[in-house]
Order: C-alpha cells, then structure tokens, then sequence
C-alpha cells in the first residue's frame, strides 16, 4: 500500500517538531549529555591524577594549559559560528532573507515539493556545516606554526612531536562536522553520547598504554616527554573516533534508508540521503533559474556576525589560559592546571550539557523568529527563570563550604606536593556559579539574538575582555597573586557578562511580540513577575543564614579540627564527617524552604516522561 501525505512527510525536518516536543527531546537529551560528560570527565580526572602522582607542574601546564589552548583555539574559531548560526535553523528562508534579489522569495520555495524544499533546506545546513574544514586547516597550520616557533620554558625534547599530533587531531576532528551539524539539528543527542564517549574511552586507553609502556622502559618514571607525546597521541585517537563514529552511523542510517525506499515506507529524509548517500554531505551550489550560489544573504550576513562574536567569544572563554601563557610560569600555570581540572569536572559534567540542550531548546523555539510565537514565549520563559533559580541553589554549596575543604581534597587526590593550588581552586568554587548563569544567559542570547543585537554584544564583550585583561595583568602580576589573580580577573568579566544577559533577557520578553489584547498584557505582567530577583535567587533569609552558619563552621573545623594535620587521615576523616553533617543539614533547611520550586522542577519532569510515554 503506498503511503499517505503523512508518512510522506515524516522525518523531513526537526522544524516541523512542536513546542512540547521540541521541549521532550531538548530535556532528555540533557539526560544523554550529563552522562557523556560522566564517564569522559571520570575517565579524564582518573587520567590527571596519574599525570599528577608521576609528573610535576612543568607537565601539567604544557599539557592542560598550552597544547590544550591549541587544540580549543582552531575548533572554537573554526566550528563555534557556523554552529550557533546551524542550530538557529539555517535552512529556513524568508521573505527578508535576500535583499539582493539571488535567493528565492518565500513564496517560491513554500511551492516546491516536499522533497525538492528539504533538500534545498540540507544543502543549506551542510553547505554551512562544512567551512570549518578548510578553515580549520588554515588555522591549524598558523597555530602549530606559532607553536612550534615559541617552545615554553622547560619544553620535553617530544614538544614538537605532540604539536603536530594535537594539529593532525584537530583537523581529523574537524572533519566530523558536517555529520555532527546533521545530528545535532535533528536533535540527535543519544548518538553524539555514544560516539563522543567511544571517543573518550579510546582516548583514555591510549595515553595509558602509553604511560604504561614509558612506566615500564624508564625504571619505574615517566619523563616528561613521554607524558606530553601520550596525552597528544591520545587526543589524535580521540578525533579518529569522533569521525568514524558519525561517519558509521551516517552509513547505517543510509543503508536504513534504502531499506525503506525498497519496501515503498521513505520519509522524505529517507529519499533526500538515498537520492546520493553520502555525497549529500559535501557542498553544491542551488541553482534557481539563472543564479547559482552556496549560501542564502542573509546566512552570510548572520554567519559573519557569528564569526566576529566567536572570536572575541574565544578571548573570554580562554582567556584565562591565553593570559597565564603570558604571565605567569609554567610552573604557575601548572597549579592552576589542577584548580581547573577539579573545577571544571562540575562544570562540564552538570553545567555545559545543560547549557548546550538549552541552546537547542532556546533556538529551536525562538531562534527563527524576530518576533516570536506568544505561545514559545510562554514555554521558554518559564524553563529560563526556573534553571536560574536551580543554579543559584546549585551554588550555595560551592560559594559557602567547599572552599574550605579544597587543601583536603588535593591532598588526598593528587598529594601535598601540590597543595599550592589550593587557594586557587578555593577561589575558583566560588567562579562556578558565575560561570553557570553566564553559560544560561549566553545561550538565551545567541539563539534569539538578531544580527544587529549581536554585533551590540560584541562591543560589550570586546569592553569586558579589557577590563579582565587589565585586571589580570594588576591583580597577577602587579599585586604577585599569580594564578589567584586570574581568577579573581574572571569573576568579574563573568559577572558583567551575565549582567548583560540578564538585562537583555528582560528587555526580550517585555518588548512588543506578536499579539495583542488581554492575553499579551497578562502574559507581559506574568513574564515581568518571574524575571524578579524574588523568583530568581532564594529570597529566604533562612536559606542564607544556614549556609552562612556552615561556612562558619567549614572555616572552624579547618583552622582547630585540622589544623597542621593534614596528612593525618584520622583528621581530614573528621574535618570532612563534620563538613558533610552541616552540609546536610543546610540541604534539608533549603529544601523545607524551597518546596514549592522544587515541585515545580518535579511537575515539568512528569510532563516530559508523559510525554516520551505517549
């Protein structure tokens, strides 16, 4: 029997989802990514503490410091725009889209056929999705050629050989990303967990068959060199995964395909990946009528908007490690190699998958529209107000107890020898919930900001990344904190980065939207309501003062329970049972205080199992 207009259409795109089921995919698929983000930051912190037991700060910083930039300095300047532009919806063309009269009106794509409007929809998106690989060869060759030309202090006799592995990884990883967009705008999350933690799983057992090899050649050591060379030649296996991973699922799916045209069941993306199978991935021109071109004008025009935002995007994401390479030593940029790897374990296991599904989320309801449904309005603005209030509960702990327990933990973990970095990790708990909030407010901001609103926000950045600048160069090395003082720079470029985007989140909702009446008055008046500070941050004057009492009692017991015994066992035991009971106690008196928030948070889990369910 041949199939209906239904089945005919099925799967053509992920525009077609509804809001609750845009909502359904966006909430389990953060599900998959705090997963992902489990086993590779378990893997990665199994791997640093075996670099931190045979190694010493030299290593450390060379590794997680500087070929580290390397590797995030190409992906970011090469993929981040053409993502953030990709997740939008590139695809989807308008009236506006084309000033210079080469792309189609709206008009004459809506009477194309199914078939002939998606295709027209993937070139799009794969035509965008594969810049970053001519590009990122352009700009792995300039960075490795930098490199190379200005070796750090102390460089391993292998430095050279682990510059050119970290740029033969990137350009390998790079490759993937016309796959990676594909998935990622159909939402794809459970496929970017699997292939992304293969990746990670080979990554970790390459460098430690390394370092067993080097272990066992060098009596028991292992060089520096050597520690370089595996963590490099680990980073080349884990690009080699990423590719063949999505490279195997792309042809399984197109076998699928196939599969379905022969038993007369295709979806129109099954005709669109069975009509050329894989070549549909490299880029061809749209031809209509006497024009020809790759890219719709108005795709030009917000890419390159993207593109300057990610660049100065990358001075603030990186601009710790761009500014301890030329601040401080390497030895410096070791200790505070350690206080990053403990503190962005919470921050990419719990805050960057959230953040990532949100951007989906936020784009895929908004991110198209300049003025948006009022019924998407009523759907995001909710799940923004509400993971606010969930990262400043998150936060308590992180800002009023832990910091007293870090020389603890590094002592325990990685040894006494490192407990210089405990001051900076201290430091750095209290940088997390800065860096959470910034991370929300600026996937709200990308994925429904116009191209004018975000050269805006690029000003602002290009304004902030001075300030840090300066601030760092004082506080580092004019006042002699050193790692210290970079942190304490990026509290404040964090701080006024969300206070931007906290500002341009209220102006987005209470400007005029599409609709009018009773119905958008109510609304603006509710909206207006969960934007406040009482909706926002805990208000209870009891849930401030219990945690203020445990950072008390955190201070106390490190000072006269610990005191200089803190390579006793017996002593950190009780400093830690005493720190998990106040903790405990300043959880249950924020939950007591807290209740109706968090059955709120419970309400909207039910919803989305529901409706898996269904």
């Amino acid at each position: 029997m041949a199939p209906g207009p239904r089945s005919a259409d099925r799967g053509a795109s992920s525009n077609s989802l509804s809001d609750e089921s845009i909502l359904s995919r966006t909430l389990s698929g953060s599900v998959y990514l705090v997963l992902l983000q489990l086993l590779s930051r378990s893997l990665t912190f199994a791997l640093n503490q075996v670099l931190l037991r045979l190694t010493g700060p030299d290593v450390l910083g060379i590794v997680s410091v500087q070929l580290d930039l390397l590797l995030a300095t190409v992906c970011f300047l090469a993929r981040e725009g053409v993502r953030m532009v990709a997740l939008r919806g590139v695809g989807r063309e308008s009236s506006d889209s084309s000033p210079d009269g080469k792309s189609p009106s709206s008009d004459y794509v809506s009477s194309l056929p199914a078939l002939s409007r998606y295709t027209r929809e993937q070139r799009q998106l794969l035509n965008l999705a594969f810049i970053p690989i001519p590009l990122g060869m352009v700009l792995t060759l300039l960075a490795t050629t930098y490199y190379i030309s200005n070796p750090p202090e102390a460089a391993p006799p292998s430095y050279t050989i682990a510059c050119l592995l970290y740029a033969m990884a990137v350009t390998v990883e790079l490759a993937s990303e016309p796959f990676y967009v594909a998935s990622a705008s159909r939402l794809e999350f459970s496929i970017r967990a699997k292939i992304e933690g293969a990746a990670v799983l080979g990554k970790t057992v390459t460098v430690g068959a390394v370092f067993a090899v080097a272990w066992w050649m060098e009596d028991g050591v292992v060089e520096p060199g050597s520690a370089v060379a595996a963590f490099a030649l680990g980073q080349l296996v884990y690009g080699a995964f990423l590719f063949g991973g999505y490279l195997s699922y792309w042809r399984s799916k197109r076998r699928a395909a196939m599969r379905r045209i022969g038993e007369g069941r295709a979806s129109v993306e099954d005709k669109w990946l069975g009509s050329r199978g894989l070549w549909v991935f490299l880029p061809a021109k749209f031809v209509d009528g006497s024009n020809s071109y790759f890219f719709l004008a108005s795709t030009i025009r917000i890419t390159a908007a993207s593109a300057i935002q990610s660049l100065v995007k990358l001075l603030l994401n990186e601009g710790d490690r761009i500014l301890l390479t030329r601040l401080v030593s390497t030895s410096e940029q070791g200790v505070y190699a350690i206080a990053l790897n403990y503190g962005s374990l919470i921050v990419r296991t719990l805050y960057l998958p959230l953040e990532d599904s949100l951007r989906s989320l936020f784009s895929a309801s908004l991110g198209t529209h300049a003025t948006p449904r009022l019924e998407s309005l009523k759907l995001v603005s909710p799940i923004l107000s509400t993971v606010v209030h969930l990262h400043t509960l998150l936060a308590l702990p992180f800002v009023f107890l832990v910091p007293w327990y870090t020389s603890t933990l590094i002592t325990t973990l990685a040894g006494p020898k490192w407990l210089l970095a405990a001051p900076v990790l201290s430091l750095y708990c209290c940088l997390l919930p800065l860096l959470a909030l910034n991370g929300t407010s600026e996937a709200f901001l990308q994925s429904t900001a116009q191209p004018s609103s975000i050269r805006r926000y690029t000003i602002f950045l290009v304004a902030f990344w001075v300030m840090f600048a300066g601030t760092a160069k004082l506080l580092a090395v004019d006042a002699g904190l050193g790692a210290r003082g970079v942190v304490l720079a990026g509290m404040l470029n964090s701080g006024l980065r969300l206070a931007y985007g906290v500002w341009y989140a209220r102006e987005y909702f209470l400007r005029d939207q599409a609709g009018d009446g009773k119905e958008v008055t109510e609304w603006r008046i509710a909206a207006k309501s969960r934007l406040s500070h009482r909706v926002l941050f805990p208000y209870h004057i009891a849930v401030w003062g219990v945690w203020s009492l445990a950072a008390a009692v955190g201070w106390w017991s490190e000072t006269h329970v610990l005191g200089n015994s803190l390579e006793q066992w017996r002593m950190r035991g009780y400093h830690v049972a005493l720190g998990a009971l106040v903790g405990t106690l300043a959880t249950i008196v924020t939950g007591l205080f807290e209740k109706s928030f968090l059955s709120e948070v419970a309400g909207v889990l039910r919803k989305v199992k529901a409706q898996k369910v269904d």
